[in-house]
C-alpha cells in the first residue's frame, strides 16, 4: 500500500541536494526511486529504464521534460511516462508535490 512520504523538509532542502535536470537515487521501504527536478517541478520515478533495466541515475534529463536513457536512447516524457515513439512499457512515473507544511511530498 503507498503512502504519502516526505521527501524534503523545505525548499531550501531540496535545493541543497537537488540540482536541475539532475537525477539522484533515494530509498524507501527497501525500495529504490530516482528523482529530478524540472523547473519547479519535482518528479519520482522507477530507477531503472523499462525497456532494459538501465539504472536511469546515469541518465539526463533533456530540454523537453523527457528522460533519455544512455544505453540505447529510449526517452520518456516526465508528465505521462510514456516513450517517445512507444518502444516500451511507460516509465513510472508520478509528479511530487508540496503539502501545506512546506514539504516536498509523493506516494511511495
Amino acid at each position: 500500500m503507498k503512502e504519502e512520504v516526505i521527501l524534503f523538509q523545505s525548499i531550501s532542502a531540496l535545493d541543497a541536494v537537488l540540482k536541475e535536470r539532475k537525477i539522484i537515487q533515494i530509498s524507501y521501504n527497501d525500495q529504490k526511486y530516482a528523482l529530478t527536478r524540472f523547473g519547479s517541478r519535482v518528479f519520482v520515478f522507477e530507477p531503472k529504464c523499462p525497456h532494459f533495466d538501465y539504472p536511469l541515475v546515469q541518465a539526463n534529463v533533456n530540454s523537453d521534460c523527457r528522460v533519455v536513457c544512455p544505453w540505447h536512447g529510449y526517452q520518456f516524457d516526465l508528465t505521462s511516462g510514456q516513450e517517445l515513439i512507444d518502444r516500451c512499457r511507460p516509465l513510472s512515473v508520478q509528479e511530487a508535490r508540496w503539502n501545506a507544511e512546506g514539504q516536498l511530498v509523493a506516494l511511495l
